[in-house]
Parts: structure tokens; C-alpha cells; sequence
């Protein structure tokens, strides 16, 4: 089995934001980076080359491949910011994907939301985090 790409290294959060964010999305990032913060408890990490990641969880696929990812994250893609949120589904809470984290318009898969900017007023990522 292959290895996973996407493993916690020692690089610059700070270098990573500086030469991939705009203006606009290095203002977003320290309010996810905050947010994050709060709730998970743990400091920003890279996670590769392109994933500011906050904790850490182990996970295994019925195929026995086993990894390792981090709780919930962001990373810079272009003109979007992309944030990774890990939910347990549990009886009377939402599944993963069914959250909203007030990015404004953006597509969604499990555990991803895609956006340009965060829309402050509507839900803070905090709020959500700790609706799941």
C-alpha cells in the first residue's frame, strides 16, 4: 500500500500563509487560526505542503489501510480557502458535509467546504465546530 502524502511536517505556518494569501485570506486565515484554537486546543501544524492542520486522529478504511489526519484544518487554494472539519456522526447530530461554516458560496463534500471569503455575522467556524 502506498503511504499518505499528507502528514504533519515541520514547516513555517507562517512562511505557508505569507507567500499563498492574499491580503483578504491572510485576514480570514488568523480568524480560522484562531477559532481553531479555541475549540480544538491545539496549535496550527503543516500538514504537507499546503494544509494548516490543528490535532490529529487515526482512522482505518474496512481494507485495513490505516492513516493518520489532522482534526480540522485550511489550506489556501488559489483564490478559495478550503477548511477540513472531522465530525463523528452521531444519533441527533449532523453528518459530516452538513454543517455550514458561513463561507459564503461554496461547494461541499464531507468534511469540506470551499470559499472565498468567511461571511462574519453568519456562523463562526467555532459555532459550527461546536454544533457537531
Amino acid at each position: 500500500m502506498s503511504e499518505a502524502k499528507t502528514k504533519p511536517t515541520s514547516a513555517s505556518v507562517e512562511e505557508y500563509l505569507t507567500s499563498k494569501a492574499s491580503p483578504e485570506q491572510l485576514s480570514d486565515c488568523k480568524a480560522l487560526m484562531a477559532s481553531f484554537k479555541k475549540v480544538t486546543k491545539h496549535s496550527p501544524k503543516m500538514w504537507g505542503p499546503s494544509i494548516v492542520g490543528y490535532g490529529s486522529y487515526s482512522y482505518k478504511y474496512e481494507s485495513g489501510r490505516t492513516g493518520e489526519s489532522c482534526l480540522t484544518g485550511f489550506a489556501v487554494r488559489g483564490k478559495e480557502l478550503v477548511v477540513y472539519i472531522v465530525a463523528e456522526s452521531q444519533p441527533g447530530h449532523k453528518r459530516p458535509g452538513e454543517t455550514s461554516l458561513g463561507v459564503g458560496r461554496r461547494n461541499q463534500a464531507p468534511s469540506r467546504g470551499n470559499g472565498r471569503r468567511l461571511t462574519y455575522g453568519r456562523v463562526l467556524p467555532e459555532q459550527a465546530m461546536s454544533a457537531l
